[in-house]
C-alpha cells in the first residue's frame, strides 16, 4: 500500500497527519508524491500514526526509497 492508501484508511486529510507527527501537510503531500523522502525520525512517527506491523516497518521504510511507492 502507498502513503496514500494509508493515510485514506485511516479517514484523514493529509494536514491531519501532518499535525499528528509534527510536519507541514506539504510535507505529506511532498512524501506521497514521492518528492522527498522522510527523515528516520518521521519514518518511525508515520509508522506509529498509521499502525504499520513491526513486521511490515522494513517494506514500509523500503516504500521511500527509489522508484518503489508501495508497502509490501
Amino acid at each position: 500500500m502507498t502513503l496514500r492508501e494509508l493515510r485514506l484508511q485511516k479517514n484523514l486529510t493529509q494536514a491531519e497527519l501532518a499535525s499528528m507527527i509534527g510536519v507541514d501537510s506539504a510535507h505529506i503531500s511532498y512524501l506521497e508524491t514521492g518528492n522527498r523522502k522522510p527523515s528516520y525520525e518521521t519514518l518511525i512517527k508515520l509508522a506509529s500514526v498509521l499502525n504499520v506491523s513491526e513486521r511490515d516497518f522494513y517494506s514500509f521504510m523500503r516504500s521511500f526509497s527509489g522508484n518503489e511507492s508501495q508497502i509490501q
